[in-house]
């Protein structure tokens, strides 16, 4: 008796909790632009960033365009992925 009357009172508690929130409206229009615009990850927009930091459509793509530090950071990327292939491939 005492599981039935439990029972029926998490009933009532949970019917209750229902009803409440039906009569609390929020206004949710889902016609509204706004709701469903993203935001910006960061607060102001992004700069235009030098080819060294960010590569975009802008960026030289010749060797004679490059800049040293990107001519440099590409040797060494070469190198350390020429490296791993060689201590890799060594372990036959």
């Amino acid at each position: 008796m005492i599981r039935s009357g439990a029972c029926i009172m998490g009933t009532l508690l949970f019917a209750a909790s229902f009803s409440v929130n039906a009569l609390t409206s929020n206004d949710f229009d889902p016609r509204d632009p706004a709701i469903w615009q993203e935001e910006t990850a960061t607060p102001y927009p992004l700069t235009a960033a030098p080819c060294e930091v960010r590569h975009h459509p802008d960026c030289a793509t010749w060797e004679d365009e490059k800049s040293d530090i990107q001519r440099e950071r590409e040797r060494r990327d070469q190198r350390r992925l020429q490296n791993q292939y060689e201590k890799y491939s060594r372990r036959d």
